[in-house]
């Protein structure tokens, strides 16, 4: 397990590689389906930095990076014109916007700083 002091080269290109995903997302127009889809890889994100999994982290911007509105489709397959998508497509909901932000703080933020859900590096254990 990486711990935030000791980062290893591999941990911050996942990192980055995190924050690039994340930063695209958020500019992101896509229909409400393409958002919640793009909300499961975003707390996924969050879940592989809760818990300093390097591979999960990866795993999680993977699937976020195909949230894009290439690949999000509405209606029947094939009966709808190229502009359909376009139409129903909008900017990310707020309550994922400040996910979204939440989340780049998270990867931008000092070692041992609060994660996205708010829970710092000793959250869960009070002697």
């Amino acid at each position: 397990m990486n711990t935030p002091e000791a980062r290893t080269g591999e941990d911050a290109e996942a990192r980055a590689e995190a924050l690039t995903a994340l930063r695209v997302a958020a500019g992101l127009r896509l229909p409400a389906e393409g958002w919640a889809e793009a909300r499961r890889a975003v707390e996924a994100v969050n879940a592989a930095l809760r818990d300093r999994d390097t591979g999960a982290l990866r795993d999680a911007t993977g699937e976020l990076e195909l949230v894009e509105p290439a690949r999000i489709r509405t209606g029947a397959a094939g009966g709808e014109e190229p502009g359909d998508a376009d139409a129903a497509a909008g900017t990310a909901p707020a309550e994922l916007r400040e996910l979204l932000n939440r989340t780049v703080h998270a990867l931008t933020a000092e070692p041992g700083a609060a994660d996205a859900t708010g829970a710092g590096p000793d959250a869960g254990g009070r002697d």
